[in-house]
């Protein structure tokens, strides 16, 4: 024999009603997921590569002074 008990809904008619109407309604779709596109990967591998590029050295800016 179990000892559980089965209790009744809690809330009243008003929100029943609501959450049944919420329920009834269709999901709606947010947004279609993100694809695949592997050129972006290229792009922002290109512009990492140049603007992780060393620079080029200065020339000399003319004899030391002491």
């Amino acid at each position: 024999m179990l000892a559980q008990e089965t209790r009744g809904l809690v809330a009243d008619p008003i929100e029943t009603a609501a959450l049944r109407e919420l329920m009834a309604l269709p999901e709606t779709a947010v947004g279609d997921p993100v694809t695949y596109a592997p050129e972006a990967e290229g792009a922002f591998l290109a512009l990492g590569l140049i603007l992780g590029s060393p620079k080029e050295p200065k020339g000399p800016k003319g004899p030391k002074r002491k």
